[in-house]
Order: C-alpha cells, then sequence, then structure tokens
C-alpha cells in the first residue's frame, strides 16, 4: 500500500506538470464516463430496477384476442370463467381505468384513476404510506372508498397525515378516503386514485361477453412459470370454445410478465443509447491511450534509465498503470459530475413515453457501474502505452529518441487505436445519420388533417348530475354555440376519439345488414369514433364520398353512419359503400339507438396515435345519436389568434361551474409530442456521433502530429536530398489516409452487422440506405483529411538544416 500511494504522488506530480495533457485527458475521460453513466442510469432505473412490489416477476397482466391479435382488456365474463378456474394463479385482479371529477376543495380537477379488486394492493405486496387498502367489505357495499396517490395527496391535500376518514367529492358522490398509497405505486400509471370494483348483474350477461374493459392483473403460484400459465389458460379456452363457440372460437390467451408489458416498447431505445455511449467510452478509452502512448515514449529516456538503474518490467508497468489509474480517478469524478446534470435533463426533457423516468436516482449499482467504469478506463487507457514503453528493449528508448525515430511497437499500437476510433466514430454516425432520415420523412408524412390552431381540451360529464341521456346533448349544444361566438374562433365540435390525444381508442366489431351474426373471431372490427357534425371542417378531413353529417341526423332520424377509406377497402372491396347497412356491437353512450346504421359517406384517412403507425379501419358515429358522457372539445381559430384559454375556461364554467376542463393544449403539440421519443433517441446518439468525431479528429490529428515531431530528422534529410513539399506533405497525408479507409471500412461493416439494433427505430429507410452511408463516407473522411493535412503541412515547413543540426 505504501509504494502505491508514492507511486500515486508521483503521478500527481507529474501529471500537474503537463496541465494541457491532463486537461484534454480528464475532459475526453469524464466525457466517455459520464454520457456512458447517465444512460446506464437511465437502463438501470427503466430496464433493471425490480418493479417496487413484493416479488414482482411473478406478477403478469393477461391479454386476450383472436386470430393472433390479442389486447389486454378482458370482459367480466372472460375473467370470471378464465381466471376462476385456473390453478395457476395464487390471485388475481381487475383493473379499470376511470376518468373522474374532483369537486370540494379548491378549483374542480378531472383525474384518472383506476377501479381495482379490493385485493389488488394485497396482490401488489404494498402497504399503505397511511391508512389501510381495500378490504373485502367494501366490495360488497356501494364502493365508496378511495385509496389516493402519493402525488394527488400531497398537491391536492398538502400531504396532512388527517385525510385519512374524510370525505371528498368525486363525480358529485361523497367518499371515503380510507389510505394513502406508497409513493412507489405507479399501476396504472396514469393512475392518481383508486376505488372498489364492483360488478352489476348485467356485466354479466350473455351478451355482454364482447364488452370487453376489464384488465386483469395476476400473481403466479410459486411453481408456475409465465409459459405454463399460458398453457393452463388455452386449456380452459379450448373448453369454453365448445360452451360458447360465438364468442371464444380460436380464443388466445397469454400471461405475460408486468415487467415485460411495461418496459417492451422502450427496450430497443435504451438498448441502442446504451450501446451507442459504450462506443463513445471506448473511442475515449482509445484518444486517451493514443496520449499516454505518446507521451510514454517521449519519456523513452526516463524510462531508459530507470531500467538501467534495476527497475523491473514489472515495476516500470506498475508505475505508468499509476499514472493511468490517477488519471482515470480524475476524469471519473468529472464524469460524475457530467452524468449527474445529464440524468437531471433526462428526467425534466425526457419524453413522457419512457416508463419510471421520475423514479430515476443513484443507487448501488449505479455507484458500482460508475466505479468500475473508472477502473476499466483506467486500465484500458492505461495497458497498451505502458507494454509499449515498458518492453524488453526499453533500454533502446534512449538512442531512439536521440535519433528521433518512432518505436514500431508503439506506431503499430496508436495506428490500432486510432483506426478502432475511426470505426466506432462510422457506426454512430450511421447511427445517427439513419434516425435523422428517419425523422425527416416521418416529418414529411401527412396526418390526414390540419392541427394548426386548434386547441383542445377534455370534458367528463358526471353522471350524477347528467342522468338524463339528454342532458349531454344539450351541454355540447350550449357549448359549441357559446365557443362559435368568440373572437377569432371560426368552428368548434367534440368528438370522443380524437386523433392524439389520450382519449378512449374504443374498438367494435360490426356485421352487414341482413347476415346472419359471425363468429367474435371472424367479426370484423374497427376503430369507433363519436363526433359532432363540424368535426371534419374543422378538422379539414376530406370527404371522400357521400356525404358528412349534417343536422338532418338527429335522435328521431335514421340511424347514420360513415366509414374512413381503409374501411371501405377492407370491408366494401369492390363495392360501393355509400347506402349499405351494418350493425355496431359496442355501445358507449347510454340511451344510444342500436339499430342497423346507413352509410352515408367514406372519409379520408388520418393518423391517429403516431405518425409512424398504419391507419386504422374507422367508423364514426354521429354525437347526437350516441351521446357519450366524456369527450374531447376542439376549437378551431383563425390564423391570425390563437383560442384564449382563459376564454375557453369561462365558456365551460358558465354552463357548469363544477366542471373542470382538463388536457388543454394545442394539437399541433400533440402531433409534434408523438415524434419525442424519436427526437430524444435522436439526439442522444447525435450528440455520441458528434463527440466521437470531435475526439476522432484529436485522435488523427494528435498521431500525425507525433509522428512529424518523432520524424523531423528524416523529414530534414529527405528534404536535403532533394524531396520537395509536396512529397513531404503526401508522405503524411497517405499515413492518414490509409487509417481513415480501413477505420471507415471497419466501421461501416460494423454498422452493417449491428443493424439489427436500430433497425426497429427507423421508418422510410434501411439500415443499408445509401445515401446515410455515402454522407458518412464524405463526412468523416473529409473531417480525417482535414486532421491529416495540417500536420502534414507544418512538415512540409521544416528547415532542413535545422534539423539536421543535431545528431
Amino acid at each position: 500500500m505504501g509504494l502505491l500511494l508514492r507511486d500515486m504522488r508521483h503521478a500527481w506530480r507529474l501529471l500537474r506538470r503537463q496541465p494541457a495533457f491532463t486537461g484534454v485527458a480528464i475532459l475526453t475521460l469524464a466525457l466517455g464516463i459520464g454520457t456512458t453513466t447517465a444512460v446506464f442510469t437511465v437502463v438501470n432505473g427503466v430496464l433493471l430496477r425490480p418493479l417496487p412490489y413484493r416479488d414482482p416477476g411473478r406478477l403478469v397482466m393477461l391479454f386476450y384476442g383472436h386470430q393472433g391479435r390479442v389486447s389486454p382488456w378482458l370482459s367480466p365474463l372472460n375473467v370470471r370463467d378464465y381466471v376462476g378456474p385456473s390453478d395457476a394463479f395464487a390471485g388475481a385482479s381487475g383493473v379499470a381505468p376511470i376518468t373522474v371529477n374532483m369537486t370540494g376543495l379548491g378549483d374542480p380537477e378531472r383525474l384518472q384513476g383506476a377501479r381495482v379488486s379490493w385485493n389488488y394492493f394485497t396482490l401488489l405486496g404494498v402497504p399503505m404510506a397511511l391508512g389501510r387498502a381495500f378490504a373485502e367489505g367494501d366490495a360488497q357495499g356501494d364502493g365508496n372508498q378511495v385509496v389516493l396517490a402519493d402525488g394527488l395527496w400531497r398537491r391536492r391535500f398538502g400531504g396532512r397525515p388527517d385525510v385519512v376518514n374524510s370525505t371528498t367529492t368525486l363525480d358529485g358522490h361523497h367518499v371515503t378516503i380510507v389510505g394513502v398509497a406508497p409513493a412507489a405505486l405507479r399501476f396504472p400509471a396514469a393512475a392518481e386514485f383508486w376505488q372498489p370494483l364492483i360488478f352489476n348483474p348485467r356485466d354479466f350477461a350473455p351478451a355482454a361477453r364482447g364488452a370487453q374493459w376489464v384488465q386483469v392483473l395476476a400473481r403466479l403460484k410459486d411453481t408456475v412459470s409465465p409459459g405454463q400459465a399460458t398453457t393452463a389458460l388455452q386449456t380452459v379456452a379450448e373448453r369454453l370454445a365448445t360452451e360458447f363457440p360465438q364468442t371464444e372460437k380460436d380464443a388466445t390467451l397469454l400471461a405475460t410478465p408486468l415487467y415485460e408489458r411495461i418496459v417492451r416498447e422502450i427496450r430497443p431505445t435504451l438498448v441502442t443509447l446504451f450501446g451507442s455511449v459504450a462506443l463513445v467510452l471506448l473511442i475515449a478509452c482509445a484518444n486517451v491511450a493514443n496520449l499516454l502512448l505518446a507521451r510514454g515514449q517521449a519519456r523513452g529516456r526516463e524510462v531508459a534509465v530507470r531500467a538501467a538503474l534495476g527497475a523491473s518490467r514489472r515495476q516500470l508497468i506498475a508505475q505508468l498503470l499509476t499514472e493511468s489509474l490517477v488519471l482515470g480517478m480524475l476524469g471519473g469524478a468529472a464524469g460524475a459530475g457530467v452524468a449527474f446534470v445529464l440524468v437531471r435533463a433526462v428526467v425534466l426533457l425526457g419524453p413522457a413515453s419512457i416508463p419510471r423516468l421520475p423514479d430515476l436516482s443513484v443507487d448501488m449499482h449505479v455507484l458500482a457501474f460508475g466505479l468500475a467504469m473508472t477502473l476499466v478506463t483506467s486500465v484500458a487507457c492505461g495497458l497498451t502505452p505502458a507494454l509499449a514503453v515498458s518492453g524488453r528493449f526499453a533500454h533502446r528508448f534512449f538512442a531512439l529518441s536521440n535519433r528521433g525515430a518512432a518505436g514500431a511497437t508503439g506506431r503499430g499500437a496508436r495506428r490500432v487505436l486510432i483506426i478502432s476510433e475511426l470505426a466506432g466514430t462510422a457506426m454512430l454516425l450511421v447511427g445517427a445519420g439513419l434516425l435523422i432520415r428517419s425523422y425527416v420523412q416521418l416529418q414529411h408524412v401527412e396526418p390526414g388533417f390540419e392541427p394548426d390552431g386548434i386547441t383542445t381540451f377534455s370534458l367528463s360529464l358526471p353522471a350524477a348530475r347528467y342522468a338524463d341521456p339528454a342532458s349531454p346533448r344539450a351541454f355540447v349544444s350550449a357549448l359549441l354555440s357559446r365557443l362559435k361566438t368568440e373572437p377569432g374562433v371560426e368552428s368548434a365540435a367534440v368528438a370522443m376519439g380524437l386523433p392524439f390525444t389520450s382519449d378512449l381508442n374504443a374498438i367494435t366489431g360490426f356485421r352487414h345488414e341482413g347476415q346472419a351474426e359471425p363468429e367474435s373471431a371472424s367479426m370484423p372490427t374497427a376503430s369507433m369514433r363519436i363526433v359532432s357534425p363540424e368535426y371534419f371542417q374543422l378538422m379539414q378531413i376530406p370527404i371522400r364520398d357521400g356525404r358528412p353529417f349534417d343536422r338532418r341526423d338527429t335522435t328521431t332520424s335514421v340511424e347514420v353512419v360513415l366509414i374512413n377509406e381503409r374501411a371501405a377497402q377492407r370491408f366494401f372491396s369492390g363495392q360501393n359503400p355509400v347506402g349499405q347497412q351494418i350493425r355496431v356491437a359496442a355501445e358507449l353512450a347510454r340511451g344510444a339507438r342500436s339499430g342497423p346504421k346507413t352509410i352515408v359517406g367514406v372519409v379520408g384517412d388520418i393518423k391517429y396515435r403516431g405518425l409512424d403507425e398504419d391507419t386504422p379501419a374507422e367508423i364514426y358515429l354521429p354525437y347526437e345519436q350516441h351521446p357519450v358522457d366524456a369527450f374531447t372539445v376542439a376549437v378551431r381559430a383563425s390564423a391570425d389568434r390563437s383560442a384564449s384559454i382563459p376564454t375557453l375556461r369561462h365558456d365551460v364554467a358558465e354552463l357548469d361551474p363544477l366542471l373542470p376542463i382538463a388536457n388543454l393544449k394545442r394539437l399541433a403539440a400533440l402531433v409534434d409530442a408523438s415524434l419525442a421519443e424519436r427526437r430524444f433517441t435522436m439526439l442522444v446518439l447525435l450528440t455520441c456521433a458528434a463527440i466521437a468525431v470531435a475526439l476522432s479528429v484529436i485522435g488523427v490529428y494528435s498521431v500525425l502530429a507525433y509522428l512529424v515531431a518523432q520524424r523531423r530528422r528524416e523529414i530534414g534529410l529527405r528534404m536535403a536530398i532533394g524531396a520537395s513539399p509536396s512529397d513531404v506533405v503526401w508522405l503524411f497525408v497517405r499515413e492518414g489516409a490509409v487509417l481513415t479507409l480501413v477505420g471507415l471500412g471497419t466501421g461501416l461493416v460494423g454498422a452493417l452487422a449491428a443493424s439489427r439494433w436500430i433497425s426497429a427505430l427507423l421508418f422510410g429507410v434501411t439500415p443499408a440506405d445509401t445515401a446515410t452511408l455515402t454522407s458518412v463516407v464524405c463526412a468523416l473522411a473529409g473531417a480525417a483529411a482535414y486532421a491529416t493535412y495540417v500536420p502534414a503541412r507544418r512538415a512540409a515547413g521544416v528547415d532542413p538544416s535545422d534539423a539536421l543540426k543535431v545528431e
């Protein structure tokens, strides 16, 4: 230990004598270690850290569907018939997301929550922060109990500990707060409260088997795997298919781990980002190793003297590695600061689609990773220079340094390091280029409507105050009339299923009128939207055939429906759908009419959730005939002004002062937000590529500058015997060109080999996109050429008489 401390003090004194070298090396390592540690913090928090529940690996979600299409939604009858008889589960809970209006404390507020089975919190194994969880008796009563999420408790109730057993008002009903959940509980992700899930007899009627609105969270028995649970569910499905062939024939059920359900969509992005920053770290290590190698060979006299005085190779390597360790520790400390800043930035600016993002923190795994990165980079940066400088012929360094020759071992090592840097940089540039091309392609995708100038907000009419099916119609009519009279407002409409919002994406089966009711497995399905007549003009969605909804479509007129082009192509191929009749299975509104509906028009296709998604088949129903109590209001303002947010709030409050508005946003901003995850990935990868290019250019420049300095006498001799300055320039440009070509070729091969990791993130381009590969070759070759030419020109300016004075 004493020898190590002595070597470290000696290393520190040497580094202090060369502040420029030390600063560049520390900055390089800080960027590499900091970015890698920051992304590992995200990967650890999202992908590696266990869910904050008891034995989370045994929690699964059930998926149900037909013909290979599955979703997490089941009907109450499905829950009873599939989960009840199965012996694969130690327990299960239904989960049904809901939206309510909270009143009585300050301004009205719209909240998202969930109705859950009474054993939900016990199933997850999470103790309450305050109060109690639901009891079995809560599911037998009126369901007027509520457990608050930690965020709602702090925001709305000031974090008061006496909130338990107090009452609040949800949708006009007084409910008792029985507990406060721990901050770590975030399932469902947007839930701010939980209430007991109570089924009524209508939910178990035979006709309700197709009404799928409940999710199922289950805990596997200790001896059962997810695969075995899926097999057990399929056994039940085969039995039910014989009893209920109309709905359960060819049914598919899957038991998917809850963790997999949460992270499966973000995993490819995070794995790609971690691989990218790992490349940056390797490039940084190669750069610092190059600097250490050049510095070590410049210390040839010192090494030779130490060897001549009896220092063994082991002692020489230990001293040089200690210097690298001190440098690595300094770089690691600076990298920790970089990582902290980057993690804070990701939490604040990262896309909302990254799950568990607010919970990111530095834990023991992150600290261990950061320490490991510091040690690994220290050894990686110092080992090659130490072996090269302290080789068997270390005593020759004195003579070599006097003659200005560069050791072959050191020169070869530097070339390998530069080629590695260029190859890694090429891979990062290819990845960044492909993501940029994908992003540009997405920005040119037409959503099928015009989002600019539209302001949207959500409303939910509580059943306690809007019990009559006619009351939602009256409210919507009055609200739209008010909004249309506001200055600058061109039109206003309501919709259940507005694109790019958090609206419910309802899916319904339907059949052609006059045909026998098909089995559920073969029944055609389409996304269902409910809109007011002004919707298509406001959104500027074209009418391809027939007519839009208008004032003729009332509660007493013929039932009508519109379909989009995709539905017309899929279900009415070779026919004119206008005038034909269909029957829709789902009913989302109280008092909605359920007779045959005449198709009166075909509208253009629109993107619904993302610009990179396929357009689904869609059915549009008129709001007047299907008055749902939860919807989104869209207001289009004139080009020279936007809808006044205070005005919108005032118009709603004038009609119902207890009705909160939520999700008040510009539709154009929502469309742009759908690209947030892609934009985030692109910017991170582009930043990594920019850092890598800078490090590679510095690496190429430093190597060739060092070669010029080492071969100064050789250059002078060449020029003395007749070589021209252009000959000298070509000598070093050729050296750099060879390194660049080999590095580029290796990097392009590596990029193509790693294409399967990034292909899932691409849109409209292939991993072998010619334009991207050509751009990368030109950009990196140009940067390397510049880094090569500058020291080459310096070599051409060597004065032969000065270079040959000392021999």
